[in-house]
């Protein structure tokens, strides 16, 4: 994250570049290149064949989504490896609080999904300096005898990070074998942000290797103006290296679903009625899931009314992101029921 952003947000790197509302997804998403696996893969969160949704990205939304759409099958915090904020006590850096001991209590059996923020703390992590943190970390994960999918160093090839690969990997192998060795049920989720700028070949520089890594992940927010290409290069990233793929950030931004509107910068905001949210965001969105589902196991939708959170409010210096709660338009909470009535989502609490 860039200076001055929360150390919980993961959201900052696919801001929407020249992207009119009409353009801001395909109507209909680029097929995938890579055939699909002979057998869908298994994971810890989902069986083959079936997606768990997860919501994030702060504890109010989470409570929101329960109260006002659907159960919660899935959740989502973020901490620093330096600090392990917002863990045994809500901490909020203006992007809504983070509580991971009070999603566990109250989403008991639901799996977990954890942003681990290293900016600028490789070195750090890699001279012992964290070493009683990411035990003190470990023994935290293991107490809550779930899936936790621990997303190391998220959105690790966008521009806020500015990591070095060799030193992203060293220490991305370094904490998951911690993790692994003190809470055998953690999942280690190596997370691209996907964005169009960067081809596949400089995300693999970042790649630990297939023994370390247990989810491949990316962010989708507003890929369309790059035809999805990164999105579908990591599918069959996944698929060659026999990975389940998550997910790990999704959410249409630019439109505010409760005015029914569309922006690129939040001040100038196009009318674009009801409906064309869906049509133009969640449909290929859905679409994408449905063609991989072969791999994909998890997918994390951020269900926030952005404006209201001083991180992402007016004059929106890290973008505009806009409402994206689904129950804030009576259609699109219709219709998103209606998807997640489909058997791909009925993914039962972990046991």
């Amino acid at each position: 994250m860039a200076s001055g952003r929360s150390r919980f947000l993961g959201c900052f790197g696919l801001l929407v570049l020249g992207c009119g509302s009409e353009s801001l997804l395909p109507t209909e998403p680029a097929p995938v290149e890579v055939p699909p696996l002979r057998e869908p893969l298994g994971s810890s969160i989902a069986e083959p064949g079936k997606v768990r949704l997860f919501v994030g990205q702060d504890v109010t939304s989470i409570a929101d989504y329960q109260r006002d759409v659907r159960e919660v099958t899935g959740a989502v915090s973020y901490t620093s490896l330096a600090r392990l904020e917002g863990i045994s006590e809500a901490q909020d850096s203006g992007g809504g609080a983070m509580f991971l001991d009070g999603l566990a209590a109250e989403y008991p059996g639901v799996p977990l999904a954890l942003g681990l923020y290293l900016v600028d703390d490789l070195p750090n992590v890699l001279a012992g300096e964290r070493d009683v943190q990411l035990a003190q970390l470990g023994q935290k994960l293991a107490s809550y005898e779930r899936p936790v999918l621990v997303r190391i160093g998220y959105e690790f090839d966008i521009d806020w990070a500015h990591y070095r690969a060799d030193q992203y990997r060293e220490a991305f192998v370094k904490i998951g074998q911690a993790l692994r060795a003190a809470a055998p049920r953690v999942q280690l989720v190596w997370h691209s942000a996907a964005a169009c700028e960067l081809s596949l070949r400089a995300r693999e520089a970042f790649y630990p290797g297939d023994e370390y890594v247990d989810f491949v992940a990316v962010s989708l927010f507003s890929q369309s103006r790059c035809a999805f290409e990164p999105l579908i290069d990591l599918v069959g990233f996944a698929r060659q290296h026999h990975k389940p793929f998550f997910i790990a950030e999704s959410t249409p931004q630019g439109f505010d679903l409760s005015e029914g509107t569309f922006s690129q910068d939040g001040r100038e905001r196009e009318p674009v009625g009801p409906s064309a949210p869906y049509e133009r965001w969640f449909e290929p969105f859905f679409a994408f899931i449905h063609q991989s589902t072969d791999v994909i196991r998890g997918v994390s939708y951020i269900n926030s009314d952005w404006d209201r959170q001083r991180q992402w409010a007016s004059p929106y210096k890290n973008g505009y992101f806009g409402d994206s709660r689904v129950q804030a338009s009576s259609d699109i909470k219709a219709r998103w029921l209606a998807e997640l009535a489909d058997p791909l989502w009925d993914v039962p609490r972990a046991p």
